[in-house]
C-alpha cells in the first residue's frame, strides 16, 4: 500500500516546494504562523489563502472535507473541491473578506463512511489573517461535525451498494466486505494488491481460507464482536514466508440490513508495516545516536544556553578542552575562545549569527584549559527557533588537518611552480606537445603544437579535432580520427611510435605530421593522462626529395662527366669506390680490393708521390687538393692521365684521418693541351720571326733615309712592347693575362729599381687578349710621352697607375696620372701616340678614353665595360 495514504499528515518535516504554495521560506510572516498553528491542532482547521483561495489543510480537516487529498495536494484551490463544501466555504470567505471580522455558517454534506452514504451536519467557523497592510490576506477556518448522522441511506438498495463498492475502490486502504458466515463477499482494487489472490480465490471462501488458519487465529473473537453489532480495532502480525513479519491494522465496521439486524461487516485494513519499521529504526536510531554522542570522543559536543553558559559537556569536550564536566558546567563557553576573539566579541557575534540564519560555522583557534592552542573546527546552532532553547555547540580539533593542509598547500604550489616552470620549457620546444587528462580533454598545448595546425589555440576535443582538421594518409586516403595515435592512447591506451599523416590546416596549407603518444600512469600503475608529441615534417621531406634529386642528378653528371667518386680512410688503410671508378681504373669490384697499397700499384712512377705530396701540402682540413696523376689500366694496358679533386679531413691534431674525393679522366684534355702548347710555342716563334723582320726592315730603311736616331728607338720601342705583350699572353696560353702583368710589362722599361717612380695598384682582373694587346701599347705610350714631356722628364715627378671595378654597373676605370713633373700646355696638333692612346684605345675596349692636360700633370682615364676588358677575379 502506499506509504503517502497511512503516514500522518501532520506539521513534521514537509516538502513545501511540491506543492503551488512554493518554498516556505518564500512565505510571509503570517501564512507561516497561521500554518503552523493549523498544522498542530487535533481538530479540523484549514486555511484559504490569497486572492485564489489556496488550501491548507491538517490530517484531521482531510476526512471532512476530501479523503482523496494527498498532502502534495495542499496548496490547491478551493474550486477544487466537491461543490457541497466548497460553496459554503467560499461563502464564509466572502462574508470575512467583505466584513473583514469572523463569521460563521452551518451547512450539510453528504460523505460516505463504511456504513453507507451518510448525511452530515457541518458547523464552520472562520476569521481573518491580516498581514501587515492587507485586513484579510487569508481565512483560518474550523470545522465541526454533528456525530450524529442526518439520515441514512437505504442501507442495501443497489444504488448505494454501487455506490460503496465506487468509494471502496477508490480508498487506499484495503477494504472487503465479510457477511455472516465469515465469507468474502466483496473486495476494492486496494485489497486485490494487498492480498495477491485473484477474485475467484478470494470471494465465497473464509477468512481462514484466505488468510491461512495461523493468520485468522486471532481474528475470531473481533469477528464476533462486529457481527454482534460493535466496532472494533486491533493489529495482527502476520509472519510472512522470507522470515519478515507484515503489521496490519485491522478495523471492523458491522452492516445493518434494512430491518436493523447486523448483515456482515465491513474489514478495513491498513499494512502499517513500513510504518511500525520505521518507528522500530527511529528507536535504533536514537539509541545509536546516544551511543554515537557518548563515544564521539574526537568531537566536543556542547549545550550552552541562550546567554553563553554551559549546560551539558561530553567525554569529547573534556578530552579535548581539558576541563571536567564539573568544572565548566555555568561557565562562560567564551573561555576557550582567544583573549583577542573574545575582545572582538567572537562568541556574542557568532550565536547571534546562529539565531539569523540556523546555523554558524567557524574555523579559528582555541585555548585548551593548560593555555595551549588547536585550530578549532565546528558549528553552532539554536535548539528552537531565535535561540531561545539554548544552542548546540559541535567542535573538533583540526590542527595536524590543517598543519597538513598547510603543508599540502606549499607542496601544491611548489608543484604549481613546477608545472608552470616545465610548461613554459615546454612551451619552448620546437616539438610540439599535447596532453590530456584520462578522458582525452585538452589539459595543455605548447606554442609549437598550435603553430603546426595553423591555430593561436588548439583547445578542442578529439572528435573536434576531426572535424576541424582535414587528415589524410599519406597516399592520400582519409584518415580515420580513431586512429590517431592521442586517440589510440586515449581509447585503447596504446603507445604508438612515430605515426606519420598529412593535416589540412583551415589555412589550407597541408603538412605532414609525425606524432608518437602515450598514456601518462600515476604511482598506482593508474592512467592519469596522455602526452602526443608532434613535429611538422613537411620541410624535412622536401629536404629528403631534393636531396634524393640532387643525389640522381650527381649521379646523372658523374655519369655524364665520366667521374667516379672514392672515399679513403687514413686510420685504417681502406678505400671506398663507386661503380664509376672501377670502370676509370679498369677493374672490377669481384677481383679488385680497393686500398691504398692497391690504388698506388695502378699509377706510373712517381706520379703516386704527387699524390702524397699534394695531400701533405694542399691539404689542410677542408681545403681541396687537386692532382693530375697517370695510370696504366689493367684490362687493356693503356695508360691514362687521371684528374683528383679531394678534400684532406683531419684531427684535432692535425693528423690525416680521411680523405673523400672525385676521380676522372683527363687523357684527351691532356692530349688537346699537348697540341695547343704545340701550336701556340709555334705561334709565338713565327710572331717574334715576324717582329724581329720588321724591326730589321724597319732598321735598314731607317739608316738609308737619314731618319732621326729618336724616332728609330721610338719605333723600336713599341716594337719590344708590343712582344713583351706577346710574351705574357704566350705564357698564359693565349687565354687572357693579369692587369697588374700587362701594366708592369709595359712600364718595365721606364722602372728606376733603386728609387721607384712609376706606382700601379687595383683589383685583380685578368683582361682578354684583345684588351691586353691594346692596354699594353697605350701605356707604353703614355710611358714614353712622360719620360720625353711629362712628370717622369724631372728628376722630381712621379706616375700613379690605379685601376677600378664597379660591381653593380659592370664598368672598368683606369686612371694614369703625372704628378710633379714640369707645367703641362695643352699640345697644338695630336701625334701619334695622342691618337694610339684617344682613338685606337677608345675603338678596341668599346669605351672612352679622357686625356685631361692639367698644369700639375697629364691625366688619362680609360672607362669601358668590365666585359670588354676581362673579368673581374
Amino acid at each position: 500500500m502506499p506509504e503517502a495514504f497511512h503516514r500522518p499528515l501532520g506539521a513534521g518535516t514537509f516538502d513545501w516546494d511540491l506543492t503551488a504554495l512554493g518554498a516556505r521560506s518564500d512565505w510571509s510572516p503570517a501564512l507561516v504562523s497561521a500554518c503552523d498553528i493549523v498544522l498542530a491542532l487535533n481538530a479540523p482547521a484549514l486555511i484559504l489563502w490569497g486572492p485564489k483561495l489556496r488550501l491548507v489543510y491538517n490530517d484531521a480537516a482531510t476526512a471532512l472535507i476530501d479523503q482523496s487529498l494527498y498532502p502534495t495536494h495542499r496548496g490547491v484551490t478551493l474550486d477544487a473541491l466537491d461543490p457541497q463544501i466548497e460553496r459554503p466555504l467560499r461563502e464564509l470567505a466572502e462574508t470575512v473578506r467583505r466584513t473583514a471580522s469572523p463569521a460563521g455558517l452551518s451547512f450539510e454534506r453528504d460523505v460516505v463512511d463504511l456504513t453507507g452514504m451518510v448525511a452530515r451536519q457541518f458547523a464552520a467557523t472562520a476569521a481573518p489573517i491580516g498581514d501587515g497592510s492587507v485586513p484579510v490576506a487569508g481565512i483560518l477556518v474550523t470545522l465541526l461535525a454533528d456525530s450524529a448522522p442526518a439520515r441514512h441511506a437505504p442501507a442495501a438498495s443497489p444504488r448505494l451498494v454501487d455506490q460503496v463498492r465506487q468509494l471502496a475502490n477508490g480508498l487506499p486502504q484495503m477494504v472487503a466486505f465479510i457477511d455472516t458466515q465469515m465469507r468474502y463477499t466483496f473486495r476494492n482494487d486496494a485489497h486485490r494488491r494487498g492480498v495477491a489472490r485473484p477474485d475467484e480465490q478470494v470471494i465465497g471462501r473464509t477468512i481462514a481460507e484466505v488468510l491461512g488458519r495461523r493468520a485468522f487465529a486471532d481474528m475470531p473473537s473481533h469477528a464476533q464482536a462486529a457481527l454482534a453489532g460493535q466496532q472494533v480495532s486491533f493489529p495482527t502480525a502476520i509472519p510472512q514466508p522470507d522470515g519478515r513479519v507484515r503489521h496490519i491494522e485491522s478495523e471492523y465496521v458491522p452492516y445493518r440490513g434494512e430491518d436493523g439486524s447486523v448483515v456482515g461487516f465491513f474489514a478495513v485494513v491498513r499494512d502499517v508495516t513500513a510504518a511500525r519499521e520505521a518507528e522500530q529504526e527511529l528507536i535504533r536510531s536514537r539509541e545509536r545516536s546516544r551511543l554515537i554522542l557518548d563515544s564521539a570522543v574526537e568531537y566536543a559536543i556542547i549545550l550552552i544556553d541562550d546567554s553563553g553558559r554551559v549546560l551539558s559537556w561530553n567525554s569529547g569536550a573534556e578530552r579535548l578542552l581539558g576541563y571536567s564536566e564539573e568544572e565548566i558546567i555555568g561557565t562562560d563557553a567564551a573561555i576557550f575562545f582567544t583573549a583577542q576573539d573574545r575582545a572582538q566579541g567572537l562568541p556574542q557575534k557568532e550565536r547571534a549569527l546562529s539565531r539569523a540564519t540556523g546555523r554558524a560555522s567557524n574555523e579559528r583557534w582555541h585555548v585548551r584549559k593548560d593555555g595551549t592552542r588547536f585550530w578549532g573546527s565546528g558549528a553552532i546552532v539554536p535548539l528552537a527557533r531565535g535561540g531561545a532553547g539554548g544552542f548546540l555547540k559541535i567542535l573538533r580539533d583540526r590542527t595536524e588537518e590543517r598543519e597538513a593542509h598547510e603543508a599540502t598547500s606549499k607542496a601544491r604550489q611548489r608543484a604549481e611552480l613546477i608545472a608552470a616552470e616545465q610548461a613554459a620549457l615546454l612551451g619552448q620546444l620546437s616539438e610540439g606537445v599535447i596532453v590530456t587528462d584520462p578522458k582525452g580533454r585538452i589539459t595543455f598545448i605548447n606554442r609549437s603544437a598550435a603553430e603546426i595546425h595553423g591555430v593561436a589555440h588548439l583547445d578542442i576535443s578529439p572528435d573536434e579535432y576531426a572535424s576541424r582538421f582535414q587528415l589524410f594518409r599519406e597516399n592520400g586516403e582519409p584518415y580515420p580520427s580513431n586512429e590517431l595515435p592521442l586517440a589510440r592512447a586515449v581509447l585503447k591506451g596504446e603507445s604508438v611510435i612515430e605515426a606519420r599523416w598529412r593535416i589540412r590546416r583551415p589555412d589550407g596549407v597541408e603538412i605532414l605530421a609525425i606524432g608518437s603518444a602515450k598514456p601518462v600512469l600515476g604511482p598506482g600503475g593508474e592512467t592519469i593522462g596522455n602526452v602526443l608529441t608532434i613535429r611538422d615534417d613537411t620541410a624535412r621531406q622536401a629536404a629528403e626529395q631534393e636531396l634524393r634529386e640532387i643525389s640522381l642528378r650527381k649521379d646523372l653528371a658523374l655519369s655524364a662527366g665520366q667521374m667516379g667518386v672514392w672515399e679513403w680512410n687514413a686510420l685504417t688503410d681502406t678505400m671506398i669506390w663507386d661503380d664509376a671508378q672501377f670502370r676509370l681504373f679498369g677493374v672490377s669490384p669481384e677481383n679488385f680490393e680497393p686500398s691504398l697499397a692497391s690504388f698506388r700499384e695502378l699509377t706510373i712512377g712517381e706520379d703516386f708521390m704527387g699524390i702524397v705530396d699534394a695531400a701533405e701540402r694542399d691539404g689542410p682540413a677542408g681545403r681541396m687538393v687537386e692532382v693530375d696523376f697517370r695510370i696504366q689500366r689493367p684490362d687493356n694496358g693503356e695508360i691514362r692521365w687521371m684528374g683528383s679533386r679531394a678534400i684532406a679531413m683531419r684531427d684535432t691534431a692535425g693528423r690525416l684521418e680521411r680523405m673523400v674525393g672525385v676521380n676522372f679522366d683527363l687523357t684527351e684534355r691532356k692530349r688537346a693541351e699537348e697540341r695547343r702548347s704545340l701550336l701556340i710555342n709555334e705561334l709565338n716563334h713565327r710572331v717574334k720571326n715576324t717582329l724581329a723582320t720588321v724591326q730589321s726592315i724597319a732598321s735598314q730603311t731607317f739608316r738609308g733615309h737619314d731618319v732621326a736616331r729618336d724616332l728609330r728607338q721610338l719605333f723600336e720601342a713599341r716594337l719590344v712592347a708590343l712582344s713583351n705583350a706577346h710574351n705574357v699572353l704566350t705564357r698564359e696560353s693565349w687565354e687572357g693575362a693579369p692587369l697588374s702583368e700587362i701594366v708592369a710589362q709595359a712600364i718595365l722599361p721606364f722602372v728606376q729599381k733603386d728609387a721607384p717612380r712609376i706606382h700601379s695598384g687595383g683589383p685583380d682582373v685578368r683582361c682578354s687578349t684583345k684588351s691586353a694587346l691594346a692596354l699594353a701599347m697605350a701605356l707604353h705610350e703614355l710611358a714614353t710621352n712622360a719620360v720625353k714631356y711629362g712628370s717622369l722628364s724631372s728628376p722630381e715627378g712621379h706616375v700613379r697607375v690605379g685601376w677600378s671595378v664597379d660591381r653593380a654597373e659592370g664598368r672598368f676605370d683606369l686612371v694614369w696620372h703625372e704628378q710633379d713633373g714640369p707645367p703641362v700646355a695643352q699640345p697644338t696638333r695630336q701625334g701619334f701616340g695622342s691618337r694610339l692612346v684617344g682613338r685606337s684605345l677608345a675603338g678596341e675596349l668599346g669605351g672612352e678614353v679622357r686625356l685631361d692636360f692639367r698644369p700639375d700633370g697629364l691625366r688619362c682615364t680609360i672607362s669601358a665595360p668590365l666585359a670588354e676588358i676581362g673579368t673581374l677575379v
